[in-house]
């Protein structure tokens, strides 16, 4: 689950491979990708995470098929897919919404985090170090900084530069 910078919308994501965005004031639905499924084809396994970015512009839903979808938060559509992970496990935004992370496991199970061009939707450089899959992932307030956490029972500090 995720809060909107102002409050107002929760995000959630399930096994159920659904993304929903709820109005917090009146609990009422206000989109799920999965009603447009034919033309979003949004994820095809569970939800394990999801992160507004800082202006509230933009969702991104990370899943266990592999994918991050960055979504549109006012039209429910798909702004990009992004694919590289075996698993996704977590995703940010950094401070500045330009920088997306996300912690997967890789196909021999290590961890492995990939930093995203969140306008150009490319791969800035995939951080290598952890031998369990990453489950978390977070930047400091001031952007500098990205902790991985893992299931090998370490957490990283990645100068993001």
């Amino acid at each position: 689950v995720a809060f909107s910078p102002d409050g107002r919308l929760l995000a959630t994501g399930s096994e159920d491979n659904m993304v929903i965005l709820w109005d917090v004031r009146t609990g009422e639905r206000i989109w799920t990708p999965q009603k447009q499924m034919q033309i979003l084809k949004g994820h095809t396994q569970w939800v394990s995470s999801v992160a507004f970015s800082p202006d509230g512009r933009l969702l991104a839903s990370g899943s266990g098929d592999g994918t991050v979808i960055v979504w549109d938060v006012r039209t429910g559509e798909r702004v990009r897919t992004l694919e590289g992970h075996k698993t996704v496990w977590s995703v940010a935004f950094s401070p500045d919404g330009r920088l997306l992370a996300s912690g997967s496991a890789s196909e021999s199970w290590d961890g492995t985090v990939i930093l995203w061009d969140v306008g150009a939707g490319e791969r800035v450089r995939t951080l290598e170090g952890h031998t369990g899959p990453v489950r978390s992932v977070a930047f400091s307030p001031d952007g500098r900084l990205l902790a991985s956490g893992s299931l090998d029972g370490t957490v990283i500090l990645w100068g993001v530069r």
